[in-house]
């Protein structure tokens, strides 16, 4: 019996979103954020909320390995790069896709089309949002998590605190780019 849809790999996404940005690049501190604030469709677990995931750093090994993506420093900053060889991969699977419906996650089932429509859309206004305006979104991601989840007050007003200053110091100073 055929199945009527496949699991979308997570690498897919991961490429599809570097692909997507300025120059087929981002920086690795903004791509962990954009996948923070995506965790719930792509079921990614975060072991150091909203940087840090060993499932992220098993799947970007992963396309490394495959010569899919490559790191390099700019200004001291580590950013990811799509490799030529992973250009022509995520072209490949676009061509073959689009119509299928894949499954995201644990449950969140589309077509694959509008599935990297919306993936494209998220990393246009993410990739082009100031730092610490998307950091700021992160934590107050992460405080809202904490709200449901921990009884540790104290750290749920730290990244309250965090995210409130970071937003005011952005659209206040501008100086968080």
């Amino acid at each position: 019996m055929r199945e009527l849809f496949n699991p979308l790999p997570r690498t897919i996404i991961i490429l599809y979103l570097v692909w997507n940005t300025h120059k087929s690049r981002i920086s690795l501190i903004k791509l962990l954020l954009i996948l923070y604030m995506l965790k719930s469709w792509l079921s990614y677990n975060f072991t150091e909320p909203p940087f840090y995931s060993e499932d992220i750093e098993k799947d970007i090994n992963e396309l490394i390995l495959e010569d899919l993506i490559q790191l390099e420093t700019v200004d001291g900053l580590t950013y990811i790069v799509i490799t030529d060889k992973g250009r022509k991969e995520l072209i490949n699977f676009v061509k073959t896709c689009s119509d299928n419906y894949v499954l995201i996650g644990h449950y969140l089932v589309m077509k694959c089309k509008d599935l990297l429509e919306e993936l494209r859309r998220v990393v246009n206004v993410f990739a082009n949002y100031p730092f610490g305006i998307i950091l700021s979104q992160a934590f107050s991601e992460y405080q809202r998590e904490l709200e449901k989840t921990s009884t540790n007050r104290l750290k749920r007003l730290i990244y309250q605190d965090l995210s409130r200053i970071l937003s005011r110091l952005e659209s206040k100073e501008g100086i968080l780019g």
